[in-house]
């Protein structure tokens, strides 16, 4: 369940709580270096391809064995490389406002019951007026969701701002989530 559009999960390990969802066609903070890191991946799965009748648990350790591999592995075990060169830039933007979210409701307002399954955030390629920054969206099929109009995200250049906004936003959505987990 989310807003209409195809889109990507990305996990980052320093949000627990939360599966962030961007568009499928978003652009990487740094063209280049997300560039090579596919070229990489896909010289890694050209050079160990992975066939029907391929016997995983060896094909995994020939792949282990690969330096590409370790080198691919890297990058993509490095979250702020991700978040900083790989990733769209709405992605870095949220990240704290995010985490102090998840912080302020669980332990600073202790009390609030914490979601049992990571919280659905999507980053919108479409805006949702000129002065809404996310919204919580409640499909009543007990997976409320958040989302972000990542076009005022990218507009916004004054950077305390863009924190202050994304902070507020961040944990009155949250707070709509874990209130309609009450519902039901």
């Amino acid at each position: 369940v989310g807003p209409q559009g195809d889109y990507i999960p990305v996990i980052l390990k320093s949000l627990p709580n939360y599966t962030i969802y961007v568009a499928k066609n978003a652009k990487p903070i740094n063209h280049t270096k997300a560039r090579e890191l596919d070229a990489k991946a896909e010289k890694l799965r050209k050079k160990h391809p992975l066939g029907y009748f391929t016997n995983v648990v060896k094909w995994k350790e020939e792949v282990r064995k690969d330096p590409l591999y370790h080198e691919c592995m890297k990058y993509l075990n490095d979250e702020e490389w991700m978040v900083k060169n790989y990733y769209p830039a709405e992605v870095g933007m949220l990240r704290e406002p995010l985490k102090k979210a998840v912080e302020y409701m669980f332990t600073v307002r202790k009390g609030f019951r914490r979601p049992v399954s990571r919280i659905k955030v999507f980053i919108l390629p479409y805006s949702l007026g000129p002065k809404v920054w996310g919204e919580e969206v409640n499909p009543y099929t007990h997976s409320p969701y958040m989302q972000f109009n990542g076009p005022l995200m990218m507009k916004q250049k004054d950077t305390s701002v863009l924190r202050d906004n994304l902070m507020l936003t961040a944990v009155h959505e949250l707070f709509h989530v874990v209130q309609s987990r009450y519902t039901y």
